[in-house]
């Protein structure tokens, strides 16, 4: 029904072996109907005053019942009606005689012209002859039969032996015999072949190789890049570094970022308790009065002048000299930050015994734990410190404004040098309160900059959010998970806040308003942004808790340096800087290439060695010189960047995919340009699928290395690859500009990762040669390869094939010198280049030529365009033709891009070439 009907031109099948347009089955029918018309009247003609004969022919299928008239001359014949009766009840011959009046009206033949019938001995065809006087010859096909059985009688013998020949091979033991007759049986011995496999054979470590090559190449690794890039917002919103709504919250001990130190600031505890003494009993100072204290306290040091200190506290002094005592005071000098600090470095019973001893307003919560780690010392070893350091206090200026002004305030503190010596001491209650403001309804802290809320305060009760003093982090020196950070304070008339409402300000009890504080109403101490930069101005901003707790210690090359390391509670982001979507396009080619050359080697067939010429071609060619030039591109300019997120932690997801990806494009293609430089061509099959593994497998740990690494400073970069300069030294002076630090680093990404290459070219070396050398120590099968004649040996060369000869120009044993097991197979009773030679140097089938696998890329781009937009390029592409039936390759040939997009590509099934 489908053939009458004629809609096999809309199905697939018939689509697929065509190389007509599309045509529906409206239109074909339209235009078979114009076509009969035209072949009607041609026809006419023809018959035009001739004699003429019908051969009659009817038959029934499927309930339908058809009739076949064929006109018969002299010399030729003309099928002049095919079709069926108008009524299925009456098939007599007064039906099929209204048939043939039809057909001679149609041609115009005359009755007079109508010599005989050919038609079979029936009684339907004896009435049609009776009836319309016309000769019937019937019997005509069982005559011919008989005459060919006559002609052949003389034969019988050797009929009889072929036939007998031909049962016993078509048995499949026997059927080798016909493969140097038959073209065919190389492809069903192929076909055989690859159904026969079983468990064994499939689950060998060559074929489990060559899967992983494969399918981690061109499935599941260009699916793990799209959805790597999904989710990390690659092409939208993602930036090199973290900003700062994605900034994290973190504890460095002994940070390394935050080493300094000061010189010459070293001095007796004397002078430090001059300065000391300014505070008095109150909890803070200014700024002037804070420089002023130094000059003082230098001058009185100088002239041997310690008649502002009690005799109880110059023994004290004298005594934390004598213990070992670390007194600093940068006087005259400032600390490698650029601020002028005082501070006592001794254990915990000195430093409690100086704010006895002075009389030091210590916040309540510091002098418990101060009094707790003298009692429980045996629990955590740790020195302890005091620290004095301007800090900045900001204030609200106009009601219900979140544009804060500020003020620099000194203060001081104690802490321990690690912050698990810390003892928990609770915050709530530790001091009794009393009323120093009374609000009237309105709260001070309604409006608060962001800033101001992201570190908790050692105020009891307010509006600003609650933060936890707990910090989770790695294991510190003594083991913990977890530290307790130190509490901002606040200030109102100079005494420390304790409670913020709608009703009133509450301060410590005891503490003496000062007038000189009052104008300036509720204070809150800042967090500090000290950023450190690249060289670049790119920046890394840390949000710093300011109550800073650093270490005070005599550094060991120079005894004039005191040596400060901060302990740092902060929180982190970078500049926003646009992500470079190079490394993803980078890889995007080499992934791409690898699916095209995939689809063209194993088109055809699949095989263990079509793995191994696929890995070849992937890992060859001009495009690898153009991988690498780009990877080494992106390192020359964002080196630094990656050098300085690493160091820091900052690094986007985006940016870990960049430099995974960058380490695979750099690694893959460096060592394919240095094995392709090296020695000459060879196929390497040991080396070639495994170093696909190898590379899969260590970019995907490289990336897993560093997502479990992103919020990790790794700070022994800059230790091994770089120095950390401040504004404040001479060489920070000149690269640092206006930033406060940055780093400098000294070798380029780039070479870092290219010995990371080299390693593993290396190791895949290394694990390719045991291979092979438990190959052979098993008696595994060897690759045979033949030695190379020489002119003058006398011995007489193969003749090359049309391909070697027209395609590679030279023997294919001169080009590769470890492929001779494959390179040649009889085909046809012919010596040919066998199709892995041919696809292994680059040629492909493709419709009825071969063509270069370049040329081939532009024929598969042709597939995707329409080909009239072809014709606006004048690129021309070199073919070889393919005879089928001799097995050979002419000369090459040129033509257009356009011409050969006309190409059937469907019939382009690999074969060797004679």
């Amino acid at each position: 029904m489908d053939n009458r009907k004629l809609s096999m031109c809309e199905k697939v099948k018939t689509r697929k072996y065509t190389r007509l347009n599309r045509v529906s089955t409206k239109a074909l029918m339209k235009s078979m109907f114009g076509l009969e018309s035209v072949v009607q009247g041609r026809i006419k003609l023809l018959l035009r005053g001739k004699k003429v004969g019908f051969a009659i022919d009817a038959w029934t299928e499927e309930g339908m019942h058809f009739v076949a008239v064929i006109g018969v001359t002299g010399a030729d014949k003309y099928l002049l009606c095919f079709s069926t009766l108008t009524g299925e009840s009456d098939m007599g011959s007064d039906v099929i005689i209204e048939l043939l009046d039809d057909v001679l009206d149609t041609y115009e033949i005359h009755a007079s012209q109508l010599c005989f019938y050919v038609i079979d001995h029936a009684s339907v065809n004896v009435a049609i002859a009776n009836k319309t006087l016309v000769p019937m010859i019937g019997r005509a096909s069982h005559r011919f039969n008989l005459a060919v059985q006559a002609l052949m009688r003389e034969d019988d013998d050797i009929l009889d032996k072929v036939h007998a020949l031909m049962v016993k091979l078509n048995t499949i033991k026997n059927r080798h015999h016909l493969r140097e007759a038959d073209a065919l049986m190389p492809v069903y011995q192929q076909k055989r072949q690859s159904s026969s496999r079983n468990w064994r054979s499939i689950l060998h470590p060559s074929v489990l190789l060559a899967v992983c090559g494969v399918v981690g190449r061109c499935v599941i690794a260009p699916l793990v890049v799209l959805v790597v890039c999904i989710t990390t917002g690659y092409f939208t919103s993602a930036t090199f570094f973290i900003d700062a709504k994605h900034s994290y919250f973190a504890y460095s001990q002994l940070d390394p970022i935050m080493r300094g130190g000061c010189h010459d600031c070293l001095s007796s505890c004397r002078k430090v308790f001059i300065q000391l003494s300014v505070f008095g009993s109150d909890a803070i100072i200014s700024m002037p009065v804070y420089e002023n204290s130094q000059v003082v306290a230098n001058a009185d040091a100088a002239a041997g002048d310690y008649s502002k200190l009690t005799p109880e506290e110059i023994a004290l002094a004298d005594k934390l000299d004598n213990d070992g005592a670390v007194c600093s005071v940068a006087i005259g000098a400032v600390n490698d930050w650029g601020t002028p600090n005082v501070a006592i470095g001794s254990t915990a019973e000195g430093i409690l015994s100086v704010v006895n001893t002075l009389n030091l307003s210590l916040a309540p919560q510091m002098k418990r734990e101060l009094e707790v780690a003298v009692d429980q010392k045996e629990q955590c070893e740790s020195r302890w410190n005091l620290g004095v350091v301007l800090r900045l206090h900001r204030f609200q200026t106009v009601k219900n404004s979140a544009d804060y002004s500020s003020i620099s305030v000194a203060d001081f503190n104690t802490y321990p040098d690690y912050a698990d010596c810390r003892p928990d001491i609770p915050n709530q209650g530790v001091v009794g309160m009393k009323l120093a403001f009374a609000t009237n309804g309105e709260d001070l802290l309604s409006v608060v900059p962001d800033r101001l809320k992201q570190f908790p305060y050692e105020i009891e009760s307010s509006s600003l959010p609650t933060i936890s003093r707990y910090i989770k982090t790695v294991p510190t020196i003594h083991g913990l998970t977890t530290v307790t950070q130190p509490l901002l304070r606040s200030y109102f008339s100079g005494c420390r806040v304790r409670v913020v409402n709608t009703t009133a300000v509450y301060v410590e009890e005891g503490c003496t308003l000062i007038d000189h504080w009052r104008s300036y109403g509720l204070t809150l101490q800042s967090p500090d942004d000290l950023p450190v930069c690249s060289t670049g101005d790119v920046c890394v901003h840390n949000m710093y808790n300011t109550v800073w707790e650093y270490t005070n210690s005599l550094s060991s090359a120079d005894p004039t340096r005191v040596i400060q390391i901060i302990s740092v509670f902060r929180s982190r982001y970078a500049d926003s800087v646009a992500l470079s979507m190079l490394p993803g396009a980078i890889v995007a080619q080499i992934l791409l290439m690898g699916i095209i050359s995939l689809y063209q080697v194993m088109s055809s067939k699949r095989s263990v060695l079509l793995t191994q010429i696929w890995a070849y071609r992937c890992q060859n060619g001009r495009m690898q010189i153009a991988y690498l030039a780009q990877v080494m591109y992106h390192f020359a300019f964002n080196s630094d960047m990656y050098y300085l997120g690493l160091s820091t932690g900052t690094l986007s997801s985006a940016s870990i995919m960049n430099l995974a990806l960058s380490f695979y494009a750099f690694s893959y293609s460096f060592i394919n340009v240095i094995k392709a430089r090296t020695g000459e061509q060879e196929l390497d099959r040991g080396f070639r699928l495994l170093w696909e593994v190898v590379i899969l497998t260590a970019t995907g740990c490289v990336t897993g290395v560093l997502l479990s690494l992103r919020y990790t400073s790794l700070s022994f970069i800059g230790d091994l690859n770089g120095e950390l300069l401040r504004r404040t030294s001479t060489l920070g002076a000149k690269y640092c500009g206006l930033k406060d630090s940055c780093y400098v680093f000294i070798v380029n990404l780039g070479f870092v990762i290219t010995a990371a290459a080299l390693a593993l070219g290396f190791l895949t070396n290394c694990i390719a040669l045991m291979i092979k050398h438990c190959q052979r120590s098993r008696g595994a099968s060897k690759y045979r390869v033949n030695s190379a004649v020489s002119a003058g040996d006398g011995v007489k060369s193969p003749q090359m094939t049309t391909f070697e000869e027209n395609c590679l120009g030279a023997p294919f044993s001169r080009l590769f010198k470890d492929c001779n097991d494959f390179a040649y197979v009889t085909y046809m009773n012919k010596r040919c280049s066998s199709v892995e030679t041919i696809l292994l140097t680059g040629y492909l089938f493709y419709g009825e030529h071969v063509y270069q696998a370049t040329s081939v890329v532009l024929l598969l781009v042709a597939r995707l365009v329409p080909r009239k937009f072809l014709r606006t390029f004048n690129q021309l592409l070199l073919r070889w033709h393919y005879d089928p039936e001799q097995g050979t390759l002419t000369y090459a040939t040129s033509c257009t891009w356009y011409s050969a997009s006309a190409e059937n590509y469907k019939l382009s099934e690999a074969m060797p070439l004679a």
